[in-house]
Formats: structure tokens, sequence, C-alpha cells
């Protein structure tokens, strides 16, 4: 569950609950303000019923009012209903609207075979990815920019599609490359990032058809957080 529904459903209680309790007083609690000698309320607690008999209903129509209208505003918002993602092993939290689903296997890195461990993700038109990879000391030891471009060229020539952007910036933290690209046969644009923490280097990346249908990933990307670790 989401921190933004925990939330509304805490809020909404909390109305709801004050609400249904005025209710009681004002209406059913018969015996409220009463002495032991069963005489008749003070005129304190008489103005107090025919508050309460006023005020409660509408805590109660209003905390309704509020859950319904918070939780349209999550169907109709894929922003508020994002979900947030914590990798310990990928020692990495993100927030996405899509569910990513974590799969490992052995790439090919150069000469090298490596291990993958990456999230995807699909709220369409979007699609949403996260990876990483441990790399060798010896690459390591490279300047961040050449290690970064080497491996975007790399995927480039490897797939054939189109470099519309690339930029050398600071991420999270970390030297960072950020890149654009355009699949023309499938008429797919991916942006994405390329960092590297340390000797793990990871991609985030959002799969999109138009500039229209792009407009979260700049919120995938700024929730990026790489956690303290080893």
């Amino acid at each position: 569950m989401n921190e933004r529904l925990i939330g509304i459903l805490w809020d909404s209680g909390i109305i709801l609950i004050t609400g249904a309790l005025l209710t009681y007083l004002g209406y059913w609690s018969a015996s409220f303000g009463r002495s032991s000698e069963g005489i008749a309320p003070d005129r304190w607690v008489g103005t107090f019923r025919v508050i309460a008999r006023i005020v409660g209903p509408i805590l109660c129509i209003a905390a309704v009012i509020m859950v319904t209208v918070d939780l349209c505003r999550i169907h109709e918002d894929p922003v508020l209903a994002w979900r947030q993602i914590t990798s310990q092993d990928g020692r990495f939290r993100i927030s996405s609207p899509a569910a990513l689903v974590k799969e490992v296997k052995d790439v090919a890195y150069g000469e090298r075979r490596v291990t993958e461990s990456r999230f995807d993700g699909v709220v369409a038109p979007m699609g949403f990815h996260v990876s990483y990879i441990d790399l060798p000391a010896s690459i390591v030891k490279r300047k961040p920019d050449d290690v970064l471009n080497k491996e975007l060229e790399a995927h480039i020539q490897a797939t054939g599609v189109n470099l519309l952007s690339k930029e050398s910036i600071r991420f999270a933290g970390f030297p960072a490359v950020r890149f654009k690209l355009h699949d023309v046969q499938k008429g797919i644009f991916v942006e994405g990032i390329l960092l590297l923490a340390k000797e793990r280097r990871y991609q985030l990346a959002v799969r999109f058809t138009s500039e229209s249908s792009a407009q979260n990933r700049e919120p995938f990307f700024n929730s990026f957080q790489v956690l303290d670790g080893p």
C-alpha cells in the first residue's frame, strides 16, 4: 500500500470516527449528561447535543467525500498511485507507477560475462526499467565518462537505434550520462541515464511512443536514490 493511500485512509478515518462519535452522543446516548439521580442534563449538555447532531453527520459525509475524491484522483493521475521499490541487494530505491518485475541473467559486457539484475514494468503507453551490474576492477579504474560512453556506443551499434542526444551529467551524486534514442523500425523512443556508483553501473530508462506520452519520465528519474552499502 503506497504512502499516499495510507495518508488518505488515515485522515478520512480520523474524521469519520470523530463524526460517528459526535453523532452517537447527539442522537443515541440518552444517558449522556445525566446525573446518577436521573436529573435532566444541563443546558450546556443540551446545546452540545444539538451541535453534535449537526456536526457529526457533516463530518461523516465529509470523510466519505474526501476519500472518494482522493481515490478518483489516484485513479486518474498515475503519479499519485506510484509505489516505492527498494532493492537491498541492488542498494537503490525508486518510485514507479508500474510494478517492476525483477529478472537476473548473465549478459555480455565486452569480452566478459557479467550478472545483470533488471527490473521492468509497463503502464501503457510507457515502459519503465532499472538495472545494475558490477563492473570488473580493471574497468572501474577508467574514467567514468569513458566507461559509460563506451557502453552506450556499444548498445547503439548492437541495436541499430539512432542517438538523438547525449549529455554527461552528475546524477544522484554520481557521474552519469543521460541519453535519448529512437528505434525507427519500432517507432519507440528510449530516454535513460547510465550512472556509475563505485563499481556498480546503474541504468534507468523509460520507453514511450511520443513526447506527449512521456510525462512521467522526470518523476521516475528524480525518485532514484543510491542507498548506503558496502
